[in-house]
């Protein structure tokens, strides 16, 4: 499509430059070796395991309450309880991963690097 007349544009735009709407690689990037990154990859295993449960004790605190309630507190505490439970589960989930593969590299290497990811699927990467 080829349009050669003005471009009119609406009242209330704003003008960004090019460096803002470039996309930064940001976040974690730090390599941990020795006494440290035993301590990192453990301690990323247990706040995994600690996510992971706490889901459960808040949907189950979640649960007391809504029975007291009438059909729609259950419906939305229903909704409420799973999707806490699968988020916490999920990061959890990645977070233990990440700690696991880090005591490989540790075991193999004697170091690790810790960085975050844009992939919704492995939020930490470890190499």
């Amino acid at each position: 499509m080829c349009y050669d007349g003005a471009l009119i544009m609406p009242s209330s735009y704003a003008v960004m430059s090019e460096d803002e709407m470039t996309y930064m690689e940001g976040g974690i990037n730090r390599t941990y070796k020795g006494k440290q990154g035993w301590a990192v990859a453990a301690a990323l295993i247990s706040a995994g395991s600690i996510l992971s449960g706490m889901g459960g004790a808040l949907s189950a605190t979640i649960i007391k309450a809504v029975l007291a309630g009438g059909p729609i507190a259950w419906i939305i505490g229903g909704l409420t309880t799973a999707a806490i439970m699968s988020a916490s589960a999920y990061l959890g989930s990645q977070i233990s991963s990440a700690g696991l593969q880090a005591m490989w590299y540790m075991k193999k290497n004697g170091k690790f690097t810790l960085k975050n990811t844009s992939n919704p699927f492995g939020l930490l990467s470890v190499s």
